[in-house]
């Protein structure tokens, strides 16, 4: 029989678990990351509320709560392009080179396993506002919304990683990336919804046709029956093909980029 430790989902799993250890050994580090969670999120809902009960907006609170907390629950955070753009830049991208596993999905794992307590406080979180605020949060009325709210989540994460990994294969192009990667992540925070919904204002609606819109507005607008099946159904579609599509050009940015990286000096 073949030995269960030998296998690739138990190397993983070590990896995963060793990149996990790493991270929570700091203790002040990930308490102070708890807080910031409570802040942020007590703070969006204080300004909403506010903004709801002067009827400033066209929303309900029973909405707006269920855009926010569900959405914390279930769409989690994924950045490995911290770490591939630190890498490149200073030249440790090499040794993951050297290795046998794949070089995307290691630090896809690494991602996992560093921000796996940070996921988890979300969710500890989220839960807990969910069993206090219960009589706010809306339920979809059947079984094939929340399949179809399951898959653009699906969806949502293969968005996320693809601009991820767009922005940090920029780092072959510049000698420091950091302003690209915060730069990215801003556009993506107002992009993506999590501010408002994006339909919200006029102004604001042609950001429904980019990528980032996937990644938290329209899971959210799905959960919420804003759409119909056939619409929802289209919306995945779409938001598939732009994953692929998001994929075809990181692909094209790494190879290109690898190519400029492994011929430095020669």
């Amino acid at each position: 029989m073949p030995n269960a430790k030998n296998s690739p989902l138990y190397r993983w799993f070590r990896y995963f678990h060793m990149n996990y250890k790493a991270f929570t050994a700091y203790r002040f580090n990930t308490a102070s990351y708890l807080l910031t969670q409570v802040v942020t999120l007590v703070g969006t809902m204080t300004i909403w509320y506010y903004s709801i009960s002067n009827g400033a907006t066209g929303i309900s609170l029973s909405e707006i709560i269920t855009y926010y907390i569900v959405g914390q629950l279930v769409i989690l955070q994924l950045s490995p392009h911290w770490s591939i753009a630190e890498d490149i830049q200073t030249g440790k991208f090499s040794n993951k080179l050297l290795r046998p596993e794949g070089v995307w999905m290691s630090y896809l794992i690494e991602d996992l396993g560093v921000n796996a307590f940070t996921n988890c406080v979300k969710i500890v979180l989220s839960g807990g506002l969910i069993v206090l605020l219960l009589a706010y949060i809306s339920k979809p009325s059947n079984l094939v919304v929340l399949v179809l709210f399951g898959a653009s989540i699906g969806v949502a994460y293969s968005i996320e990683l693809m601009i991820s990994y767009i922005s940090s294969f920029l780092t072959f192009y510049t000698i420091n990336s950091h302003g690209i990667l915060e730069l990215f992540g801003q556009i993506k925070s107002f992009c993506s919804g999590w501010f408002f919904p994006l339909n919200l204002v006029w102004f604001t609606r042609p950001l429904l046709y980019l990528p980032f819109a996937f990644t938290y507005y329209y899971p959210m607008q799905i959960y919420l029956e804003k759409y119909s099946i056939q619409e929802s159904l289209m919306i995945l579609g779409y938001g598939v093909a732009v994953a692929v599509v998001l994929f075809l050009i990181a692909s094209w940015i790494y190879w290109d980029g690898l190519r400029r990286y492994e011929s430095v000096g020669l």
